[in-house]
């Protein structure tokens, strides 16, 4: 079986993320949310894996995460609530809302309680 992206998100594989988004039909799935795992940025926001964050943001990923992944904090969220600092640096550098509400709190309230 070919390695998913979801997958190589997870195991912090710079590489083979870089490899598999080179592919049409990874690149494609970039934004696509598995139940279970989230998706891709949400999952290098997760992990704190900065690189592939940013990788995955070049490629189409949507900053503030899918529409469809809403039962996911989004991805700005969860790096600061997990001090992921140079994550969030880069969500905010490629669009992420400083201002969208998670759950009636804002981003800037997480971090500044972190």
């Amino acid at each position: 079986a070919s390695p998913s992206l979801h997958g190589a998100v997870a195991a912090g594989d710079a590489e083979l993320v870089t490899e598999l988004l080179g592919r049409s039909e990874t690149a494609a799935s970039v934004n696509d949310v598995r139940a279970s795992e989230g998706y891709p940025l949400f999952i290098a926001s997760t992990l704190g894996h900065a690189d592939i964050a940013r990788e995955l943001l070049r490629h189409g990923a949507q900053a503030d995460g899918p529409q469809s992944a809403r039962e996911h904090p989004r991805p700005l969220v969860i790096a600061l609530g997990r001090n992921h600092s140079d994550v969030a640096l880069t969500l905010l550098q490629h669009g992420a809302s400083p201002v969208l509400p998670e759950q009636g709190v804002l981003p800037l309230t997480i971090a500044l309680r972190n």
